[in-house]
């Protein structure tokens, strides 16, 4: 309950920010307005009545003022405050079982599709790893076999399979197994004929071995893109893959600094935080993403409940089917839009957060108290024993050496301004 009391004071003390004016008054206000747009259409009796409600009185204006600046404000302060609630209702938490388990299979069949699409490019730059390996040997034996030999024109069609896997190439559909077929004929064709004497075999030779490292290269590439997508996309773990997009972020999000530091970053957040606020560079990058996310988030859960509800009364209670799908038809693409707007934040958000991790976690244990682990297992072992065990069996040793009264005092000596202008008397 304290907890909670001292978050809704800070919200009040951010009244007017940027954080509250983009993730708490602008979505309100746009509810507000859409709503009543779609009820000046649908249902212009009630939007009269309505009317009346909101349009400025004759007489006492400023009780009217004051009232509708209370009302906005109280409603943009909700949205900003329950916006953890709307994240979590965008990672599937709040939805139904069959709807869960609906987007689930969604979810788990592009986890398929990323594991079965690396396997195939593991097998296919295999095949390139284990050729390439000494084909540059291979070539050159073939050039010294050939080079004893009279010279004699190219084997027919040998150039004009080049110019055909070449452009196989440049439209991505180039096989390990047609580059490989065209590999061993020419290596039989050097063998047969000095290539320094034939012009052509000696360009075949260039261009064939231009193209095979620029192949591999790309493959080489395109396996280390699918492991990055798939590890930012999906936890480790395929059985904590979530029903969305969002909660496969958030399981990331704190699956990096477990795996990578043994770091929980749910408990260990609000530590962190006392650092980041410190960093005038770092903490701006980490508040412009948290309020792009949040700005992000409430506008898709807007857009969501204001479709879901209005599409629902458009097809049970209007007999005419045009509103029906003017609300479901126009509502959808927003609200997939704003869907991927905020997957997109949180996972700019995530990486902020990531980098603050690899930052700041050696101050947390400095503020401590703490002996610096002398390598990575023992960090692990470390953060271990502070998330999860008991000190008590497991002892850790604090170091208060670079913490001494003495520097603590003299940082307060410092800040005191009487103690300043009495030091600036004195000299």
């Amino acid at each position: 309950m304290l907890s909670g009391f001292g978050t809704l004071l800070d919200r009040l003390q951010g009244l007017l920010s940027k954080g509250f004016l983009l993730g708490g008054f602008m979505p309100f206000l746009v509810l507000c307005l859409v709503n009543l747009g779609l009820i000046h259409w649908l249902y212009p009796a009630v939007y009269a009545n309505v009317y009346e409600v909101i349009q400025p009185p004759e007489k006492e204006e400023l009780y009217f003022w004051l009232t509708l600046i209370f009302v906005s404000f109280s409603g943009g302060l909700l949205f900003w405050c329950i916006n953890p609630y709307m994240r979590q209702f965008l990672e599937g938490r709040f939805m139904p079982q069959f709807i869960q388990s609906f987007m689930l299979r969604g979810q788990q069949k592009h986890l398929d599709y990323l594991v079965a699409k690396k396997e195939a490019i593991q097998r296919e730059l295999f095949e390139y790893r284990a050729c390439g390996k000494n084909l540059e040997t291979r070539v050159k034996d073939a050039r010294t076999a050939g080079g004893n030999k009279p010279p004699a024109p190219v084997t027919a069609g040998l150039i004009q399979l080049f110019d055909d896997i070449r452009h196989r190439a440049k439209r991505n559909k180039l096989p390990f197994t047609a580059l490989d077929d065209f590999r061993k004929q020419l290596l039989a064709e050097l063998e047969q004929n000095p290539a320094d004497e034939v012009r052509d075999l000696e360009k075949l030779r260039k261009n064939f071995l231009g193209l095979f490292h620029a192949q591999w290269r790309k493959l080489e590439s395109a396996f280390q893109k699918i492991i990055n997508e798939q590890e930012q996309l999906f936890p480790a773990d395929s059985g904590k893959v979530g029903a969305t997009q969002l909660a496969n972020y958030s399981e990331v999000h704190r699956e990096y600094g477990l795996s990578r530091y043994g770091l929980d970053i749910e408990y260990f957040w609000n530590r962190l935080l006392k650092f980041i606020r410190n960093d005038a560079d770092f903490f701006p990058v980490l508040e412009e993403a948290k309020i792009q996310l949040d700005f992000s988030v409430a506008m898709t859960v807007v857009f969501f409940f204001t479709v879901t509800g209005w599409s629902l009364i458009s097809l049970f209670f209007i007999q005419a089917v045009s509103p029906f799908f003017f609300i479901f038809g126009l509502g959808i693409p927003c609200f997939a839009m704003f869907y991927r707007i905020a997957a997109q934040n949180y996972r700019g958000f995530a990486d902020t957060v990531r980098s603050a991790i690899d930052l700041y976690r050696f101050k947390l244990l400095e503020a401590l108290h703490l002996e610096m682990p002398a390598d990575s297992d023992a960090e692990k072992k470390l953060w271990n024993i502070l998330t999860t065990a008991s000190l008590q069996d497991n002892p850790v040793t604090y170091d208060f050496s670079k913490h001494s009264p003495t520097e603590e005092t003299g940082t307060l000596v410092k800040q005191s301004w009487w103690l300043k202008f009495k030091t600036w008397l004195k000299s």
